[in-house]
C-alpha cells in the first residue's frame, strides 16, 4: 500500500550503489547513488564518491581503459606544459 503511493507521487525506491542502501529518488531526477554522508567523511556523500569508484572498477576490469586513461593523462600534461611554457616566454 505504501509502495503505491510513493509510486503514485512520482518518486522511485533505488538502491545505492556506493553504500548498498536504499533510498527515494524522484522519477525527473536519475541517479544510482543517494545523498547520505560517508562514515568517516562528514562532508562527503556517496553519490560524491560512487562516481569516483564506478571509474576505478571500470579501470580494472578493462585493461584497455587503463592505457587510454594513462595516454590521456600524458597527452593532456604535455599540453599544460607547452601553455605554461608559452604565457611564461609572453610574460618576459
Amino acid at each position: 500500500m505504501i509502495l503505491r503511493k510513493v509510486m503514485s507521487e512520482r518518486y522511485l525506491p533505488r538502491k545505492c550503489d556506493y553504500c548498498g542502501r536504499y533510498f527515494v529518488l524522484k522519477r525527473e531526477f536519475y541517479s544510482n547513488c543517494c545523498k547520505r554522508p560517508v562514515k568517516g567523511q562528514p562532508d562527503k556523500c556517496c553519490r560524491d564518491l560512487c562516481h569516483r569508484k564506478k571509474f576505478n572498477d571500470k579501470l580494472k576490469t578493462a585493461p584497455i581503459w587503463s592505457v587510454y586513461h594513462k595516454a590521456y593523462k600524458a597527452h593532456t600534461a604535455g599540453r599544460r606544459k607547452e601553455g605554461f611554457k608559452k604565457r611564461a616566454r609572453t610574460r618576459a
